[in-house]
């Protein structure tokens, strides 16, 4: 019983050793909901424009593994703290064309202080790193 607790010890280490080795660093304790407000490109696909009050227009997505390309939509966002890492959590809308229509969630981690922002998504399993990275395209907030 005592090994059973020791592996799933080492499992959860583990897993929150991937953070660090994906080169993913910390949010500055001064940053709030409002200092995300902008748009963002990422590296790999798509682009998030996130609005006051919680709203979201995201642009160029890639659902179903890349077999929708290039949908557009709006959806909400949500700016949290936690323990391993700061998060945005994602809502968006997708189209009907993607599966029927719906939503999705994911969530992305975020990253600098409140001037120099960028956002994280695995594109993969978080054991391989190969990460989408946003970067905000413009200085000053996105009005409503």
């Amino acid at each position: 019983m005592l090994a059973i607790g020791s592996l799933l010890l080492t499992s959860s280490l583990t897993s929150c050793a991937n953070y660090v080795g994906c080169g993913i660093g910390r949010v500055d304790d001064d940053v709030v909901s409002e200092d995300l407000l902008g748009t963002y490109t990422g590296s790999e696909y798509g682009g998030l424009t996130f609005k006051p009050n919680g709203k979201l227009v995201y642009r160029d997505w890639e659902f179903s593994g890349g077999e929708h390309q290039g949908a557009s939509g709006e959806g909400e966002w949500s700016f949290g703290r936690g323990k391993e890492l700061d998060s945005v959590g994602l809502t968006l809308d997708y189209p009907q064309n993607v599966n029927g229509g719906g939503s999705y969630g994911l969530t992305l981690y975020v990253e600098g202080s409140a001037n120099d922002l960028r956002l994280y998504g695995y594109l993969t399993d978080p054991d391989v790193c190969e990460l989408n990275t946003f970067k905000r395209e413009a200085e000053l907030p996105v009005t409503p």
